[in-house]
């Protein structure tokens, strides 16, 4: 039961992915337990689920995440956010699933608040245009027949 997996685990990890809409039922249990807790992306539906969810773990000082598997790619390691120019980058689609793995890298390597977003649609595709507050630009590109993850970093 989950009962028992939350008693005898130390670490948490909730994973439904895809179903999203599942999390804040499947994570009553482990976000009151206190103990570290992974939610699988998409974290919640919509910001009001999200911000239950969040309350709940901060009410049993439960520490919580989710994040993108992508952000910890051995291939950003050596990348100095200070010397990153621009950035564009490429995946799949659909945005509610897949533009995380995207979006995280973009923020992390920006290391800078954004200040401006341009969200194009075309033909099975998308294209978000962001300007950061110090002036760089990153550029987003998804693909509804699929692609693989793609960085440029200048």
């Amino acid at each position: 039961t989950i009962e028992e997996v939350v008693k005898k685990s130390d670490v948490l990890i909730v994973l439904a992915p895809d179903n999203c809409e599942t999390h804040e039922a499947l994570c009553q249990l482990p976000l009151a337990s206190g103990k570290p807790c992974y939610v699988d992306k998409t974290f919640a539906p919509d910001l009001y689920t999200a911000k239950r969810m969040f309350a709940l773990a901060d009410k049993h000082n439960t520490p919580c995440y989710s994040t993108s598997a992508l952000r910890y790619s051995h291939e950003y390691k050596g990348v100095d956010p200070a010397t990153v120019k621009a950035i564009a980058t490429w995946g799949p689609n659909p945005f509610d699933n897949y533009s995380i793995h995207q979006l995280e890298p973009i923020v992390m390597l920006m290391n800078c608040d954004c200040d401006t977003v341009l969200y194009i649609e075309g033909d099975n595709t998308y294209t978000i245009h962001m300007i950061f507050k110090d002036g760089r630009p990153a550029v987003m590109t998804s693909f509804l027949g699929g692609s693989p993850f793609i960085s440029n970093i200048a």
